[in-house]
């Protein structure tokens, strides 16, 4: 672990780190990520951190990305541990739940970032896309018109909302 002998020494290398996470997140290197992210956990002597639970959500995101969807679930959970208002993590879970389409608890995931943040456009999108692969289109197609409402160069939604309209 790192010498916390010297806070502010220690307190730069923790935010330095998950600058680094954010880093190779930026340029999809996943396998990076995940590698780096799990050494870093191993340095941080408090797990009650901020920045532990952001690592945390790295870690998740590089395993997600590389399709270790159970692993990734399992780091997503440790991070919800120690924040479950951590709404990018509920994202990132559900999008690896309905990948192994478990849409039950993938949905739950999304609820519960909406709960958090009621205007975030990616977790619309995201319930809709669930919706979508229950073929319940006329609740998908509400969560994507609410997402392009919320963003209204939101992409992703549009194309989604295309392709739920076509079907």
């Amino acid at each position: 672990a790192l010498d916390s002998g010297d806070i502010n020494f220690y307190e730069q290398a923790i935010n330095a780190a998950v600058s680094f996470c954010i880093y190779l997140k930026r340029e999809s290197q996943f396998k990076e990520l995940a590698n780096f992210a799990r050494q870093a956990l191993g340095l941080i002597e408090d797990q009650k951190k901020l920045a532990y639970y952001r690592i945390s959500y790295f870690l998740s995101e590089g395993l997600r990305m590389l399709g270790q969807y159970n692993e990734s679930i399992e780091a997503y959970n440790k991070a919800l541990e120690m924040n479950s208002s951590y709404a990018a993590a509920w994202k990132g879970k559900g999008r690896s739940l309905a990948v192994l389409s478990r849409y039950e608890e993938s949905m739950a995931c999304f609820e519960k970032a909406i709960e958090i943040d009621g205007n975030d456009a990616e977790a619309w999108n995201d319930k809709a896309n669930v919706f979508y692969d229950l073929e319940i289109y006329n609740e998908s197609l509400k969560c994507f018109d609410r997402s392009i409402s919320l963003y209204p160069k939101y992409i992703d939604a549009w194309n989604n909302k295309g392709k739920a309209l076509y079907d």
